[in-house]
């Protein structure tokens, strides 16, 4: 059995394994490669493997003699006989000319400190699927405007004679290639930053004509926001004058004069929220005798009913539905809820309403602590 026979037995073993030994010798690794760019050659190269040695893999994987019994029709033994002349062979040439070839495979030699060194042979592309692919040159491309660009002529100066002017060395002109190149990337640089100004002027053309930030009337930071919700202005209602003379009800008086008395009731206070005018009752009383002898009015005075002012708001709709829907969720959830009142096209929503900001800022106080209806504000009315 020839040597270049086992050469070459190596070299088909490396197409479809990664890693063959020579039993007591040391092994062939194969190690997948992407594919590589060279720029200063132009030079491209498709995926493949890099083949190296490492002298410590010499125990027998029966890969290599395997191989050799099938493909010579001999014992698993002769074909381990073969391999260890093969060896003794590898060892004496390093010996005597201190190189080895390995077939298609690479070169075996010894350096300066007689460490055994294996240089690839680049020529073979062993990875199966880039099988058939070679490495290439292509030179780069130039756009077409650079070449329009760099052939203008330059206006020719006649020859002046060397003796007439002394030599003066000129300043060399850079391509025009790069001077395309560098204005290109200075007008790159100025498109953030023409939009971010752009940003920054149409935020300030909204934010006067969608807050109320110029005038600090309900003004809220929340408004900065252009991309958050709105909220509602909180605000108190203006007392009504007590000067002004009430209206006289028809009814009342066509009754004044009669024996019977009447008083007006109404199940709610002014200024309760259910609290309707109309929806007042007449209840009819007698006088005593005592009362008509004497001509004496008698004073009732009501017990008054603790008007609701401090209301905990829990949110503001445009659509009715919507307001009526989250009414009813929280009376589900225990809550005293109603619809307050409609103010600037907002219905607000009343979580609950109290007579003291006492209680109302104890509610307030509890939900947030329990993380319940965060969006809850307070509101005096």
């Amino acid at each position: 059995m020839s040597i270049q026979r086992i050469d070459s037995y190596i070299y088909e073993l490396l197409f479809e394994h990664d890693c063959v030994i020579i039993p007591g010798f040391g092994g062939l690794v194969a190690n997948p490669a992407p594919a590589k760019l060279d720029r200063l050659q132009h030079r491209f190269r498709p995926p493949s493997k890099e083949i190296g040695f490492n002298r410590n893999l010499k125990q027998n994987d029966g890969l290599l003699a395997n191989h050799l019994a099938a493909s010579f029709d001999i014992g698993y033994q002769e074909a381990l006989k073969a391999v260890d002349a093969y060896v003794q062979h590898i060892k004496q040439e390093l010996r005597t000319t201190g190189t080895f070839q390995i077939g298609q495979v690479g070169t075996l030699f010894f350096d300066q400190e007689k460490n055994y060194r294996f240089e690839p042979d680049t020529r073979t592309n062993f990875r199966l699927d880039s099988f058939g692919l070679g490495a290439f040159h292509s030179l780069p491309v130039q756009e077409a405007v650079l070449l329009v660009a760099s052939e203008k002529k330059q206006p020719v100066e006649p020859v002046k004679s060397r003796r007439s002017e002394p030599f003066v060395d000129q300043p060399s002109i850079p391509p025009v290639t790069e001077t395309v190149e560098r204005k290109r990337r200075r007008t790159w640089v100025y498109v953030p930053l023409a939009t971010v100004l752009l940003l920054i002027l149409g935020y300030l053309v909204w934010l006067p004509t969608q807050t109320e930030v110029l005038t600090g009337e309900n003004f809220h930071y929340s408004d900065l926001n252009p991309f958050g919700d709105k909220i509602c202005p909180v605000y108190t209602a203006k007392a009504v004058s007590t000067n002004q003379q009430p209206e006289v009800d028809p009814l009342e008086a066509s009754l004044k004069g009669n024996r019977k008395a009447y008083f007006k009731l109404n199940l709610f206070e002014e200024g309760d929220p259910f609290y309707q005018k109309a929806k007042q009752i007449w209840v009819a009383g007698f006088q005593s005798k005592a009362a008509i002898a004497d001509s004496t009015r008698v004073a009732i005075k009501a017990v008054p009913r603790k008007r609701l002012r401090f209301h905990l708001i829990a949110g503001c709709f445009g659509e009715r539905q919507n307001a009526d829907r989250l009414v009813e969720t929280l009376q589900q959830q225990g809550f005293q809820s109603y619809m307050l009142d409609q103010n600037k096209g907002l219905h607000r929503v009343s979580l609950q309403s109290f007579a003291t900001r006492k209680e109302a800022l104890q509610l307030l106080g509890r939900l947030r602590k329990e993380n319940r209806n965060s969006g809850t504000w307070l509101l005096i009315k």
